[in-house]
């Protein structure tokens, strides 16, 4: 950290001293007004002293001199920290467990108005590389970002784990997004579009296709998902991949789904249906999986939220006992925007033929979760 700091500060420097060198201005005493030289025999208006702007508690790496770029913005840096410990208690051994499920640090560099970077390290995991792209924002309409990142599939999937109110994303999303299964989405080296007109938003990508840190064919992953905003209390997507291998005898796999969002009042309600072919016998899966929440204000720093979801998921249409449900029911408490005391309790019941178990479980999380923006101004 004391490396990054350092770092960050010589570059805030190098920018800022060509601009600093060609504006020398005669220095004043902080907090004194500047006497007006007086014009003819016209009175001086006495000027009010220029207030300094409160910047206790923000971390400064240096100083940017107004209208260094055409916009006057600086090279802020962005950190961000995730720590999520879960309390686990589940009806299979291990019977009770303390769980790190996040310890994330994510850090964000803005050199100019129109690129962004991240790197998103994940020390909980065996591979610690969660994030690393480059975006570049051509116009007011559309970005491009490159490197290791998410694919635009799924709502479920898609939604940051800061923003998503469940302690697991469930049966549907393990099944056809994970690694381990049928890797239609989560994490894969590629390039994406990101395009915006209006309320329309698009998403469009091409990746490696074999997930992260695995050896890796001809054949490539097309994903697309287009959102509509139907105000603020309506929100509509789809998503749709391709898997194209190079293997003749395999040579194309494809997923799809339907997703909305509806807020009212203090209620939101997230419905998300996904279709998927396995690539190992062909078959069809269907997945759909919808959680409601309600949202109580009980202190200006404080938030209650209790929620609920249940999950179908078929994982092969026209074979038998191959059915799974998935009931959760749990309530979340917000506080000072960066804390969260989650506690949910989860059954799964599957039949005979699913590769999903039957399980009971009860979660206890706290989850916390702050950025913090880093200026040079």
């Amino acid at each position: 950290m004391q490396t990054l700091k350092t770092l960050t500060f010589l570059a805030a420097l190098l920018l800022c001293l060509p601009a600093a060198a060609a504006q020398q201005p005669t220095a004043v005493p902080e907090g004194e007004p500047i006497a007006p030289e007086p014009v003819g025999n016209a009175p001086v208006q006495p000027i009010k002293p220029i207030k300094t702007p409160d910047v206790s508690g923000l971390w400064t790496v240096g100083r940017c001199v107004s209208g260094l770029w055409t916009v006057g913005r600086c090279v802020p840096l962005r950190i961000g920290m995730q720590a999520h410990l879960r309390y686990l208690v589940d009806d299979t051994e291990p019977y009770h467990q303390l769980v790190v499920k996040r310890a994330r640090l994510a850090v964000d560099l803005y050199p100019t108005p129109w690129l962004r970077a991240q790197v998103d390290v994940d020390v909980s995991e065996l591979s610690v590389l969660k994030d690393a792209w480059v975006e570049v924002e051509p116009s007011a309409w559309l970005k491009l970002r490159a490197g290791q990142l998410k694919k635009p599939f799924s709502r479920v999937e898609a939604t940051s784990s800061r923003q998503l109110p469940l302690c697991e994303r469930g049966i549907v999303n393990h099944h056809i997004i994970d690694d381990n299964n049928l890797e239609f989405g989560g994490r894969d080296l590629g390039i994406v579009a990101n395009g915006r007109f209006g309320d329309l938003r698009i998403s469009g990508g091409v990746f490696n296709g074999n997930g992260l840190f695995q050896e890796n064919d001809s054949g490539k992953d097309f994903v697309v998902r287009p959102t509509y905003e139907f105000g603020k209390f309506l929100e509509v997507g789809a998503s749709g991949t391709v898997k194209m291998r190079s293997d003749e005898a395999d040579p194309a796999y494809s997923a799809g789904g339907l997703d909305a969002r509806v807020r009212l009042g203090p209620m939101e309600a997230v419905l998300e249906g996904l279709w998927a072919q396995d690539g190992r016998d062909r078959s069809d899966v269907l997945g759909v999986i919808g959680y409601v929440q309600l949202r109580y204000r009980v202190s200006d720093a404080v938030r209650l939220r209790p929620i609920v979801k249940a999950e179908f998921l078929n994982e092969g249409l026209g074979k038998e006992d191959n059915v799974a449900m998935a009931y959760m029911a749990g309530v979340n408490l917000h506080i000072a925007k960066v804390l969260r005391i989650m506690l949910q309790v989860e059954q799964v019941v599957a039949q005979s033929q699913c590769r999903t178990p039957n399980e009971r479980r009860g979660m206890l999380q706290l989850a916390f979760d702050h950025r913090m923006d880093i200026h040079t101004d």
